[in-house]
């Protein structure tokens, strides 16, 4: 159960495999990958298998999600997935979700875009959530709004961040992030049956705040180490940065 503050609130899973699956001699790994309001959303892996996610409501609900596919044809614009709560008029807090992954279409083993390829959005809508929820991932081709003088294959989200029931954002803490906007427009059900997937648009990080990677230098390394970005309204977000990193 929630504990209320200062308590801390603790989740224990646990797993029973058949006697003969061939992942029983095997551990399960799981991480978070997400989280937003009362959502938490937990990724978990076996023995080389796909990974399946697991949504916790904080009402004591457990939802699972199966494997997206096609599974290996894409490589992941962020390491972690983004979980949006969608709030209904009629209910000041959310009361469904959906899951979403923005990846490159790859080719190659060097996981990176070429010029014949794009990029897709994987929607995971929960029952009840919007027209799109059919239990099963919706996949849409997007075009991502990068800037002219950079490449896809450059950006990568340190950060993903849920915002007000509406944007996600794709932050790229050496570059600004991506926006994804309007997934309550989708939930709601748009009148314009053309809209299957939501706006995106870039945000570049403040004047003199955009660092272009040194290869020489190991590359992009881990600028959340000394970066982060938060939401704190819905139009408001908080970059933060060290100087002398």
């Amino acid at each position: 159960p929630l504990g209320g503050a200062p308590s801390v609130t603790s989740l224990t899973l646990r797993f029973s495999w058949p006697p003969k699956h061939p992942v029983r001699m095997h551990p399960l790994t799981a991480y978070i990958a997400g989280s937003d309001d009362a959502y938490l959303v937990l990724c978990f892996r076996s023995h080389g298998d796909p990974r399946f996610y697991l949504v916790y409501d904080m009402a004591n609900s457990v939802a699972i999600v199966p494997p997206r596919w096609p599974y290996g044809s894409h490589c992941g614009l962020a390491d972690d997935l983004a979980i949006l709560g969608i709030h209904k008029e009629t209910h000041p807090c959310p009361c469904f979700y959906v899951l979403a992954e923005l990846l490159f279409q790859v080719k190659s083993r060097s996981c990176l875009p070429t010029d014949d390829e794009g990029t897709t959005l994987f929607m995971w809508w929960s029952p009840g959530s919007s027209p799109f929820a059919t239990g099963q991932w919706i996949e849409r081709d997007v075009v991502l709004p990068i800037p002219a003088d950079d490449d896809q294959g450059s950006f990568h989200a340190d950060m993903v961040i849920p915002v007000s029931g509406r944007c996600i954002c794709w932050v790229d803490l050496l570059k600004g992030l991506l926006v994804g906007d309007r997934f309550d427009r989708l939930a709601a059900g748009d009148s314009d049956t053309t809209v299957d997937a939501p706006d995106f648009y870039f945000i570049p990080l403040p004047d003199g705040c955009a660092i272009q990677p040194d290869c020489r230098k190991g590359g992009r390394r881990q600028p959340e180490e000394y970066r982060s970005m938060c939401s704190i309204t819905s139009e408001l977000l908080r970059f933060v940065s060290l100087d002398g990193y």
